[in-house]
């Protein structure tokens, strides 16, 4: 009689101890970004700071292969198509053989 609120005062418990676990399992987020101490280089012809740190290049856009589809994601679809309309076909010939043949219309 008394198991809902026992159970429930169980799982409360336990979000309960779980719930720190889950905070400090969070990944914490830093930024770094140049300071504004943190000059170029001057003379040096090429683009970088005091730091070393060298401005984003701009990557090639990727290039897209053609990928192969798998023998399943092929033939899976046209394969259940056709196993449902031939069990349609064998269904309707079932009943066309096996029970209308019993009944016989009288005029």
């Amino acid at each position: 009689m008394r198991t809902r609120p026992i159970v429930l005062a169980v799982l409360v418990a336990v979000l309960l101890a779980m719930a720190p676990q889950a905070v400090a399992s969070l990944p914490s987020v830093a930024g770094y970004t140049e300071g504004s101490t943190e000059t170029t280089i001057a003379g040096t012809g090429g683009a970088g700071t005091e730091t070393g740190i060298v401005p984003a290049v701009e990557a090639p856009p990727p290039v897209e292969t053609e990928v192969e589809l798998p023998w399943t994601q092929r033939f899976l679809a046209p394969t259940i198509l056709a196993l449902g309309v031939l069990g349609l076909v064998g269904s309707v010939a079932y009943y066309t053989v096996r029970i209308r043949a019993r009944y016989r219309v009288v005029d």
